[in-house]
């Protein structure tokens, strides 16, 4: 199994990256990092902290412990939002930046009109289908909404 850990993130007014939102996906193809833990969101959205440009729409990706951070930095939408996944090496880069726009048109779907507080926490669980990744969003709990994205 190959893992993408999903998260997505927004700079704070003290340029700090919060995390507002995580998941998991475990897809079904050979893995060469079998035990080596996924990189922590919060060493991920550091990473992205220091490494990345936040004040302008922009993608990358950056390799941490065998593992690569791919991001979207927009600037669109209801605020400034940072979506990024943590990958193995065998998940091509144009797969996850696919994976990350597929999220952000959810959530701007979803979240329009609405932007987090430095309180609040998103939850978004992913169950995963070779072509297709519902996802459920909760916040503090309670469910928000399902949506399924292509892979």
């Amino acid at each position: 199994m190959s893992v993408v850990q999903g998260i997505v993130c927004r700079p704070s007014t003290s340029g700090d990256v919060i995390v507002l939102a995580n998941c998991e996906v475990e897809i079904a193809q050979p893995s060469s990092n079998s035990s080596t833990a996924v990189p922590s969101e919060y060493l991920a959205a550091k990473i992205i902290e220091n490494r990345a440009k936040l004040h302008f729409n922009n993608d990358g990706k950056i390799e941490i412990d065998g593992f690569f951070i791919h991001y979207a930095v927009s600037l669109d939408g209801p605020g400034p939002l940072i979506y990024a996944c943590v990958a193995e090496p065998e998940i091509p880069s144009d797969r996850a930046q696919q994976f990350l726009l597929n999220v952000k048109v959810s959530l701007s779907l979803s979240l329009k009109n609405q932007c987090g507080s430095e309180s609040e926490y998103y939850f978004f669980t992913v169950s995963h289908c070779y072509f297709s990744a519902k996802i459920d969003f909760t916040k503090k709990k309670k469910k928000l909404q399902n949506f399924v994205l292509r892979l």
